[in-house]
């Protein structure tokens, strides 16, 4: 799930992950000891923050991110969050799915980049 990152842009991310100081759990699936699904969430005034959401390919559609998700969501409840947020690509629709049947259900903003040519 590194996506082909290099070792330095892996530990680059772990860096950053290192700084955040606002309370933050992260959650990994494994299926026959492989890592199947990945995410972490940041708890900031009563609001989680889903984060890097991610499945392997050849685990995609087994209910390995709802079980992530889940977890992350249950972490927060116990820590005093009472919603929970996060970005996706609109034309993602496996993960919209998945995000609507967890209770999401509302597009706060949608954004998109241009290029200058």
């Amino acid at each position: 799930m590194d996506g082909g990152a290099s070792e330095a842009a892996r530990e680059a991310f772990r860096r950053s992950l290192a700084g955040i100081v606002l309370p933050k759990a992260f959650a990994a699936r494994r299926v026959e000891g492989r890592l199947a699904s990945i995410a972490y969430g940041v708890l900031h005034r009563g609001f989680l923050g889903l984060e890097a959401v991610g499945t392997e390919p050849q685990a995609q559609r087994q209910g390995h991110a709802r079980h992530v998700l889940a977890g992350l969501m249950d972490w927060a409840g116990g820590q005093g969050g009472e919603r929970a947020c996060l970005s996706v690509l609109a034309e993602n629709a496996p993960a919209l799915a998945l995000y609507r049947s967890l209770g999401f259900t509302r597009d706060v903003y949608r954004y998109h980049y241009r290029r200058n040519d």
